[in-house]
């Protein structure tokens, strides 16, 4: 399975996805992790949460 990181960005109040291998390439934004773990899996990824 494949890998995307979920980074929580403060002043959009949202989770931007990208993948490791190309963390200059946001996926997609996610306002909460349900949304964010589901858009992951339906998608074929993994998700790992980075706080910050």
């Amino acid at each position: 399975m494949k890998r995307i990181i979920a980074e929580w960005i403060p002043y959009m109040m949202a989770y931007r996805l990208y993948n490791p291998k190309y963390p200059q390439q946001t996926i997609a934004y996610e306002d909460d992790k349900d949304t964010t773990r589901r858009h992951a899996t339906e998608n074929g990824y993994e998700v790992i949460f980075e706080c910050q």
